[in-house]
């Protein structure tokens, strides 16, 4: 980001910046959309076993939201600081955090599928 600042060439800066806020919003995106998909495994899984819907499950997964957002943020900050640095040419840190999520609540949508089928 320094070179687009020293050469004062603002197109290539924003699209920099355009770039690396498009994906940090698709990873923020996606995080969120795996907490919602491991709702409905969840919401699904308690209907096949005939377990009661209890608002419990819904203020769990706006919880799990928050926080992930939190350490999303923190991945966030780090990203900035790396803009500054040459080699650090994409928000690797959200990407990583992302990818956790996902793995996070991929796993829980397994246990959801694995008690469901053992019922």
């Amino acid at each position: 980001m320094l070179e687009y600042i020293e050469s004062r060439d603002m197109d290539g800066l924003l699209f920099y910046i355009v770039v690396r806020i498009c994906i940090t919003l698709v990873c923020w995106f996606f995080a969120v959309c795996s907490c919602l998909v491991d709702f409905w495994s969840g919401t699904t899984t308690a209907k096949a076993l005939g377990e009661p819907l209890q608002s419990y499950g819904f203020r769990r997964t706006i919880t799990k939201i928050g926080d992930y957002w939190r350490v999303l943020i923190f991945a966030l900050m780090f990203d900035i600081l790396g803009a500054f640095l040459s080699f650090y040419v994409l928000p690797f840190s959200t990407i990583l955090c992302c990818i956790a999520i996902i793995c996070i609540e991929g796993k829980s949508v397994i246990e959801n599928s694995s008690r469901k089928k053992a019922h």
